[in-house]
């Protein structure tokens, strides 16, 4: 297989996904999340011609994030925006965030204490089936807050796009 051959059927491939993307967002209406970030690139030529030069590239790439189950998901953004705008109109304070810990302190205390005893309980030279008390219900992990569903029909989807090349 020639390079040429290859970079086709990547192009292809890349084709084909960004085809299945848009059915996905327009079609079944996914929310959707993007991010994207500049990255430096650089191509270094170890054989000296005159068509193979070391460059440095600068690109964008990006990446979208569907979301197969909106209603988990609150997608209301000029609700966010007039929320952002009221938060900037009045900062958070050091004071502001204690008074908003106080109500989760104790399940985050409850959190923080199974997790070293889960850290104790699982060390090599601490077999847990022969301790005596290992039914206890302090040994139990505490219940979940607002825990996340799962399962295949609530996984992310997540798309890596084509690179943006902003150099010429």
């Amino acid at each position: 297989m020639s390079q040429k051959w290859a970079f086709q059927g990547i192009d292809t491939l890349a084709k084909h996904a960004n085809t299945e993307l848009r059915c996905q967002i327009h079609e079944l209406k996914l929310l959707f999340l993007f991010s994207h970030d500049n990255i430096n690139c650089q191509f270094r030529a170890f054989e000296q011609q005159i068509d193979r030069q070391t460059t440095f590239d600068s690109d964008t790439a990006s990446t979208i994030y569907l979301i197969p189950r909106s209603e988990n998901v609150r997608s209301d953004n000029h609700a966010l925006q007039e929320q952002q705008k009221v938060g900037r109109a009045n900062p958070i304070t050091p004071r502001d965030v204690i008074k908003l810990s106080m109500p989760g302190a104790t399940r985050v205390a409850a959190q923080m204490k199974h997790r070293i005893l889960h850290f104790l309980l699982d060390s090599p030279k601490f077999n847990v089936e022969s301790y005596k008390h290992c039914d206890d219900a302090a040994l139990r992990p505490p219940p979940s807050v607002r825990e996340l569903p799962c399962g295949r029909e609530n996984q992310t989807i997540h798309h890596i796009r084509d690179l943006q090349v902003c150099g010429p």
